[in-house]
């Protein structure tokens, strides 16, 4: 696409788009930190968890599966807020559907 625009909208144009890249980025590295973040408030609940099963104390395991639990949703919960997509956090997030066409396998074996 050919633009035809004087030196200052030329300039307005180019401004604009550094703009946006920068946004991007930003947006980007917000969203990684928030990512990370996610993964590492994990590690108390598996540290918790473990020492449940370790301790075989039952009330810590309990502890450790409400902990996550919460924690969770609350990810989920900030994870829609700053519109990040729910199918990179994983299967449990996104709900994964497997369908089985048993048709399909009949006739590959040559089973009819």
């Amino acid at each position: 696409m050919l633009l035809l625009m004087g030196s200052q909208d030329a300039g307005k144009v180019a401004a604009a788009e550094v703009a946006r890249e920068l946004a991007d980025q930003t947006a980007a590295e917000l969203r990684a930190q928030v990512l990370a973040r996610h993964r590492a408030e994990w590690n108390p609940v598996r540290a918790l968890l473990y020492r449940g099963i370790h301790e075989r104390n039952v009330d810590v395991v309990r502890l450790a599966k409400i902990a996550g639990e919460t924690l969770q949703l609350v990810q989920v919960g900030e994870t829609r807020s700053w519109g990040l997509n729910e199918a990179a956090r994983g299967a449990d997030a996104a709900g994964v559907i497997v369908v089985i066409d048993r048709d399909d396998e009949a006739d590959a074996t040559g089973d009819v």
